[in-house]
């Protein structure tokens, strides 16, 4: 539980703002006095899933391995690409956010579980279109780009 005053040196209200602001809500009669936080969970067992969660997996028993609810997304860079950098960054993220690294399974009973790997070292497939002529890389990097949006999901969400 947070109090105001932890409350206020997270928040990125000044004092005076945040004082405005929880004189206002009180007008309006709704409670400020103590917060609630959402704690990580500590262990790395199988739970089970959310109703969202049991909706996506019952989905994916009907039509298995079906790319339906991949998100895909293509960004044109221009100039060199540092790989290593691009990596890290990802391998940061994932670290950071556990949804990234849930995956479903199957218990022996039949149930849904979610698991979540541990952090890893993010590897991209890197493709290097520079050896085609240039009027044949951006067909080329579409195909590509849609065989990937395509590809059903795999056991490590990659």
């Amino acid at each position: 539980m947070l109090s105001h005053e932890e409350l206020r040196r997270k928040a990125t209200l000044s004092t005076d703002d945040f004082e405005l602001l929880a004189h206002l809500l009180e007008e309006e009669g709704i409670e400020t006095g103590v917060l609630s936080t959402i704690t990580p969970r500590q262990s790395s067992d199988e739970v089970e899933l959310s109703f969202a969660q049991q909706r996506l997996w019952f989905i994916d028993q009907l039509e298995p391995g079906k790319p339906t609810y991949n998100i895909p997304f293509a960004l044109r860079l221009n100039g060199r690409l540092d790989v290593s950098a691009l990596e890290r960054t990802i391998t940061e993220i994932v670290r950071r956010h556990e949804v990234l690294r849930t995956t479903f399974s199957t218990a022996a009973d039949g149930t849904p579980r979610q698991r979540i790997a541990a952090p890893a070292a993010y590897e991209l497939t890197v493709e290097d279109l520079s050896s085609l002529p240039a009027s044949d890389r951006e067909p080329e990097a579409l195909r590509v780009a849609t065989r990937e949006a395509q590809a059903p999901p795999t056991p490590t969400g990659r």
